[in-house]
């Protein structure tokens, strides 16, 4: 039989492409600019054959501009200078010379990145991809030995080490010329006394230390822990002090570090033009914000074309200050000041109000998290009402506000969010939610809050393989009230230790706070689920027949899902539902 034919899917078809196309952007590949770049694997409806890749004599960078920095190496992507149909392998390892004919040390290597082989249950961040690269030597070794690093979306680069003399002089690329920006030797630290930080733990500083330890593993995405480390040292981040290690190989740590230079280069440029929006500008690209419930957070935009156009326009050299300035305060305008979200919908009665009036009012608690760095004044109110309540939130910080809510015949109602200039809105669920046969659906239980779900008001979907969902209803003999749980596990689940459902009754912090139960044995559970039956304590039950109520799991993984709502890290309580039972008689 011959050989193995040995297919890349298209790059749309991986989990981590998505990323890796939009992060290249940020080391200027095409510069925003895709009309003059071809993908590293060409873009195809089907799975691309490579192995027969197109062997490419001529080719460019991809850069329309390269920022280079003399005495540093530079990793310049490249792509076929006419295009080419499918996978490509250089021809030979392009030469970088100055225009003397002078050589400049450089290698070709393919850069690739793949999810990460054992990732973690839950993010606050995006998952990092796992990195790898290969010299065109070893990519031509390994395919000989039938495993193809071309398999793993990437691109092709040139790792070139330009001498401490080489600022202001042509480089070429295979004799042709290439635009190339020399840079002046960024300033090592940047303008931090203007950034404020939240106030916070040793505790929460370590927690934070160990998501920026994730996060430097990735060479597209180190630069920000980088010039966090501006901000907080290594030794409050770290408790050996020792901040992430060198990337490996060398293409790598060259690409991760280049990241961070192009960075202080063009903070640097733009505090020259207006310190203080340099300050804010950093603020955004490195915020961290105190959760409500003490846990510090990254913050940032995920936006990375547009992180990338930023840094663009403010190293190139034609861009005036007035523009730096006008282009850097545009981005920040763009990026809303607030993230503000429901806690709780509201199962508390406002003082003065009896439990048989508190359908018809109640205090909805909300949480409001600052990301410019600016203190600001916060109110939230029903719509249609004029505020005459407000608070401060501190820079970089949180609050918890309650704000009544009249209740009215929709089920959701709108709550409108102040923050400084900035309005947003939230929804809350205004009316119990009615129980009647065959009882009410909880759930799916939804994951724990991430950065990029938080920041947007959309909860994450839950995993298939560990979906939780339960059924509230009236017991057999018609006496109380129980609820049926179904808890999904992988079939590829050896073991199911810490899985775990807890039910709360009641307000929050309420005597009949939990009911907790556990797995079964591995043994004893089915392939794909394990189920229990839990009474509710009549105690539960309100005066007015109604209940609060809310579901926690936390699954062999270690993940965390619940309902009615997404809870975030650190929150020690799922918020409850308010649910009418007496509905069910009706």
């Amino acid at each position: 039989m011959g050989a193995a034919r040995r297919i890349v899917r298209h790059p749309r078809e991986s989990p981590v492409a998505p990323a890796l196309w939009a992060l290249l952007a940020c080391i200027g590949f095409g510069s925003c600019a895709p009309k003059r770049v071809a993908a590293p694997v060409q873009a195809a409806d089907t799975p691309v054959d490579v192995s027969n890749a197109a062997r490419i004599s001529r080719v460019r960078s991809a850069e329309p501009v390269v920022f280079a920095l003399a005495g540093r190496s530079v990793v310049i992507p490249i792509v076929p200078e006419e295009g080419a149909a499918g996978a490509w392998i250089p021809a030979t390892a392009p030469e970088v010379t100055f225009v003397t004919g002078e050589r400049v040390p450089s290698e070709t290597w393919w850069i690739s990145g793949s999810p990460a082989s054992a990732p973690a249950t839950w993010e606050w961040l995006p998952p990092t991809a796992e990195w790898r690269a290969f010299t065109l030597a070893e990519v031509d070794t390994e395919r000989q030995s039938g495993v193809d690093p071309l398999t793993t979306p990437g691109f092709w680069a040139v790792l070139a080490r330009p001498p401490a003399r080489a600022s202001g002089r042509e480089l070429r690329l295979d004799g042709r010329a290439m635009p190339v920006r020399w840079l002046a030797d960024p300033p090592r630290a940047t303008d931090v006394g203007r950034a404020p930080q939240p106030r916070a733990s040793a505790e929460a500083l370590r927690a934070l230390g160990a998501l920026l330890r994730e996060e430097a593993r990735d060479p597209l995405r180190r630069w920000r822990v980088g010039l966090m480390l501006d901000r907080w040292s290594a030794g409050r981040l770290w408790r050996d002090s020792t901040p992430p290690p060198v990337l490996e190989p060398e293409a790598l740590e060259a690409l991760a570090a280049q990241n961070e230079w192009r960075w202080r280069a063009a903070l640097a440029a733009l505090g020259r033009a207006g310190p203080d929006t340099a300050a804010d500008v950093l603020a955004r690209l490195t915020a961290v914000v105190l959760s409500p419930d003490g846990v510090l957070l990254p913050a940032w935009p995920l936006d990375d074309a547009g992180v990338a156009r930023l840094r663009t326009t403010l190293l190139r050299a034609d861009t005036e200050d007035d523009d730096r300035l006008n282009e850097a305060q545009a981005w920040l305008a763009s990026l809303p000041p607030a993230v503000a979200w429901v806690v709780d919908d509201g199962p508390v009665v406002p003082s003065g109000v009896s439990e048989k009036d508190g359908a018809s009012a109640r205090r909805v608690r909300t949480a409001v998290s600052e990301l410019t760095g600016k203190r600001a004044r916060v109110s939230i109110t029903p719509e249609g009402i004029t505020p005459d309540d407000s608070r401060m939130v501190e820079e970089h910080e949180s609050i918890v506000m309650m704000t009544e809510a009249a209740v009215g015949t929709r089920a959701i109602e709108p709550l409108r969010v102040q923050v400084g200039r900035w309005n947003g809105r939230v929804a809350f669920r205004a009316t119990p939610v009615p129980v009647s046969p065959p009882g009410l659906t909880i759930g799916p239980l939804l994951p724990q809050w991430r950065m990029a779900g938080w920041a947007i008001g959309t909860p994450g979907a839950a995993d298939p393989e560990w979906t939780t969902a339960g059924l509230l209803h009236k017991s057999a003999d018609g006496n109380g009230w129980e609820v049926y749980v179904e808890c999904r596990i992988s079939p590829e689940a050896e073991s199911l230790t810490g899985d775990v459902v807890r039910f709360y009754w009641g307000a929050e912090g309420s005597a009949e706070r939990a009911v907790e139960v556990k797995a079964p044995t591995r043994a004893e559970a089915q392939r794909d689920r394990w189920t229990a039956v839990v009474p509710v304590p009549p105690r539960a039950v309100e005066s007015d027949g109604t209940m609060r109520v809310s579901i926690e799991r936390v699954d062999a993984r270690g993940a965390r899902s619940s309902w009615p709502r997404p809870m975030m890290p650190g929150e020690r309580e799922p918020s409850r539902a308010l649910v009418n039972l007496n509905a069910w008689g009706e």
